[in-house]
């Protein structure tokens, strides 16, 4: 889809806006590409659980560095 008619797709200028502003997007991926997923680098999965085991979300904001 080229919504605003530049020639280029939309989810690729969408991508591009992502990791400029520093997250992960699954349009990149080999395997299997997953163009609406955008991801927040920085913790793993066990430290997001121990935090919020912690003290909920607010915790796991409160640690969170890109």
């Amino acid at each position: 889809m080229d919504a605003n008619q530049d020639g280029r797709s939309d989810w690729y200028e969408m991508g591009a806006i992502a990791e400029a502003c520093g997250l992960v997007w699954g349009g990149r991926w080999k395997r299997f590409p997953d163009f609406p997923h955008l991801e927040m680098p920085g913790l793993t999965l066990n430290e997001i659980k121990e935090f919020y085991r912690q003290g909920g979300i607010k915790r796991v904001w409160e640690e969170y560095k890109i």
